[in-house]
């Protein structure tokens, strides 16, 4: 059934907010590019940048464990290699991921619960790894159906920013949770096929 792309969005740093995406180039069995692909180690994690793998999400700083990360927002510079980071009050920062110093010490300040030690920004020495601090080994991209969010906030008699979700691509159009029938069938996507696994169950 057709449907409308409405946004598109990665998250650079896992737990922060992310950007808004005008296209992506997306690859066989891999996330958006730079998604999640930096993280905020919560105390000494099992994490090993030379051979990064998968990593349960406690070992970082996440919205579900330390909600204040919603204070921060991050996009990405590919050119550049910076990291570009913004608060909730208006600061703003530039930050080379080998030398994150500003953003640790800003991620201290604002992520106060649950913290088990020094907030230390964390990413594969290779970039072209395709790792990313995602909740589960699998590297999927979400797909999240605006009319859903939309019936769950008539549900609960409350306001909800589809963002709080994570998903990378948002769609209208569909009807709500429609989205569960395409288990196992092809989305066309831009060019992309895109092979619908599993639904995403939020904590």
């Amino acid at each position: 059934k057709p449907a409308t792309v409405t946004h598109l969005w990665r998250w650079p740093v896992k737990g922060l907010g992310g950007e808004r995406l005008q296209q992506v180039d997306t690859q066989v069995g891999q996330l958006f590019p730079y998604d999640r692909a930096i993280a905020l180690e919560n105390g000494p994690s099992d994490f090993d940048a030379a051979k990064p793998v998968h990593v349960p999400k406690r070992q970082f700083v996440c919205m579900v464990h330390q909600p204040q990360t919603g204070r921060l927002s991050a996009s990405f510079n590919e050119a550049a290699n910076t990291l570009n980071i913004q608060t909730l009050d208006g600061r703003t920062a530039e930050i080379n991921p080998a030398d994150p110093s500003a953003l640790e010490t800003l991620a201290e300040e604002l992520v106060d619960h649950g913290v088990r030690g020094r907030l230390k920004l964390r990413f594969p020495e290779a970039t072209d790894t395709g790792h990313g601090f995602t909740d589960v080994p699998d590297r999927w991209i979400s797909i999240q159906n605006l009319a859903s969010i939309q019936q769950l906030e008539e549900a609960a008699g409350i306001s909800l920013d589809p963002r709080r979700f994570r998903a990378n691509i948002l769609v209208e159009s569909w009807g709500a949770f429609e989205e569960e029938s395409w288990v196992g069938k092809t989305l066309l996507i831009g060019g992309a096929r895109c092979l619908v696994a599993e639904p995403v169950y939020r904590c």
